[in-house]
Order: C-alpha cells, then sequence, then structure tokens
C-alpha cells in the first residue's frame, strides 16, 4: 500500500500496474488478511496480504507483470489446490472454495 491509499485504491493501482487492466465500475470486496512472520535473514519481519474480490462480468485475458508473477492463469479450485506453491495460502484458498 502507498502512503493515505486504502485497501480498495491498493487493488485498483495493483490491477492496473501488475495486470495492465483498468478497474472501473467493478464491485471489490475485502476477503480475508494473511500475517505470515519472515524468517529468513531480512529486516522485514512480517507479510501481510490483503485479499480482495474483484467481481468482473467476464474472463478477461490479463497481461501479467512477469516481474511479479512467475506463473499465472485462470485455475480451477481442484487445479489451484495442486499447483499451490505457498503451503500458507491454502486456508484461504480453502475459505474462497466454500464460499463459491
Amino acid at each position: 500500500m502507498e502512503l493515505n491509499e486504502t485497501i480498495i485504491d491498493t487493488v485498483r493501482r495493483e490491477f492496473e500496474e501488475e495486470l495492465s487492466y483498468q478497474l472501473t465500475k467493478e464491485p471489490i470486496e475485502i476477503f480475508d488478511i494473511s500475517i505470515i512472520a519472515i524468517t529468513r535473514n531480512s529486516t522485514c519481519k512480517m507479510h501481510y496480504d490483503f485479499w480482495s474480490l474483484v467481481f468482473m462480468d467476464k474472463k478477461e485475458n490479463f497481461i501479467f507483470d512477469t516481474g511479479e508473477f512467475y506463473d499465472a492463469g485462470w485455475f480451477s479450485f481442484e487445479d489451484a489446490f495442486k499447483i499451490m506453491r505457498t503451503p500458507e495460502y491454502l486456508p484461504f484458498l480453502k475459505k474462497l472454495q466454500d464460499r463459491y
């Protein structure tokens, strides 16, 4: 997040920066937050992820920022569970699956 930016402002900015897509009227819902301790040698000791849902009318073909994403795409929940590389995020994926 940038200084004086709300979570919703951050979602809109990050969508444009990382997905080359400008959100206009799409509803955005704050879904959850994850807090992960950083154990490697770093000045940063905690990592915070704000999980937000963006409701789109159709599935877009985003242009992913490869500096941010080493791999990205649309996946079923079943496939997402198989390829998830960050085990700390699995509870959030399960919570999302239970909701939808």
